[in-house]
């Protein structure tokens, strides 16, 4: 039932571009935690200050990575120094809501003085339409009934986004780690800067494996010997020669 929610509500928020953003997202943020984690980590600094720049980072990660997607927009927000991506007219933002591992996302906050720009994103004043009137996506489903338990979740999320098209993609990490994320729809900016959230999904994130070659499982039995196998081969023994008996020999056979 969860699985078929997420599909629908992907692919009322992003088309065909929903599948890309959901395997992706999780590695943009493993990126921009290794990579912020690693800048602090040679700083001169005692303060956590240059991996608080995480915010910036996943902003920017995400309008890199995912501009080339067919119904993305990247956009710059009066006032903002940075931009936001927008989806099959949907705008994405990223929100770091916590630096640990028990908070819950349901506590995240914008802050309590909220910045004229970030309150336009969220009433969606700022937004631009899209370039491009994009087709409503066929839903692919061989199974009847769970294309009409789809459609169904379709059009409850249609009715949400017609009141607020903003995704939050909220995580929570510090230098150490990264610790949990989630994405949903964000249906409102309440006065004290938190959210009220809608649909929510957690977000996947395994560590992704580094790249390079891998070495083979030793364990595994292919059929091939190995360095372990086999008999050792004997190599023969012959008592070293001294010097003085080195050169007797020399002295006898001249």
């Amino acid at each position: 039932m969860a699985d078929l929610q997420g599909t629908a509500w992907s692919l009322e928020r992003f088309g065909a571009d929903g599948v890309h953003l959901r395997e992706g997202l999780p590695k943009i943020l493993w990126e921009c935690h290794s990579g912020m984690a690693a800048a602090q980590k040679i700083a001169p600094v005692e303060s956590h200050g240059v991996y608080d720049n995480m915010w910036r980072a996943v902003h920017d990660g995400i309008v890199r990575e995912f501009k080339g997607l067919s119904s993305a927009q990247p956009h710059r927000p009066r006032g903002a120094s940075y931009k936001i991506l927008i989806v099959n007219g949907t705008a994405i933002f990223p929100l770091r809501y916590a630096h640990d591992a028990v908070t819950k996302p349901d506590d995240a906050s914008l802050g309590r003085h909220v910045s004229p720009t970030r309150q336009s994103i969220f009433a969606g004043e700022s937004l631009p339409d899209p370039l491009l009137p994009f087709a409503d996506e066929e839903i692919v489903e061989s199974d009847t009934a769970a294309a009409e338990q789809i459609e169904q979740y379709r059009q409850e999320f249609r009715d949400i986004a017609s009141e607020h098209p903003v995704v939050v993609v909220a995580y929570a990490s510090n230098p150490t780690n990264l610790h949990n994320a989630y994405w949903g729809d964000a249906k409102s900016l309440l006065v004290d800067g938190s959210l009220s959230w809608g649909y929510r999904e957690r977000l996947e994130l395994d560590r992704p494996k580094p790249g390079g070659r891998r070495l083979r499982d030793l364990a595994a039995n292919d059929g091939r010997p190995d360095f372990t196998t086999g008999v050792p081969q004997e190599m023969p023994m012959r008592p070293r020669r001294s010097d003085e008996q080195g050169k007797a020999g020399e002295g006898t056979s001249a």
